[in-house]
């Protein structure tokens, strides 16, 4: 059994990795969308109703909640 624990945790691992990478690469393309744009983060938190704080932290690639569902809310992502 502890083989098989080990097993899910390399799994796990790897998961976790491929989400950062993504969160990087989506938080890149974010960055380049909207400086190739001549758009302030301010400016894109206003259009888009999220904060300034959490448009960076996507750009970041540290997380990409706000990209993930399309059917998502403002109010959903306040807090990454």
């Amino acid at each position: 059994m502890e083989g098989n624990n080990t097993d899910k945790s390399g799994v796990n691992e790897m998961a976790n990795k491929t989400n950062e990478e993504a969160n990087r690469r989506i938080g890149q393309l974010l960055q380049e969308a909207r400086e190739s744009r001549e758009v302030l983060q301010s400016e894109m938190s206003e259009s888009c109703g999220l904060s300034k704080n959490h448009i960076s932290a996507v750009e970041r690639g540290v997380t990409a909640r706000a990209c993930a569902d399309p059917e998502s809310k403002p109010g959903d992502f306040r807090r990454p």
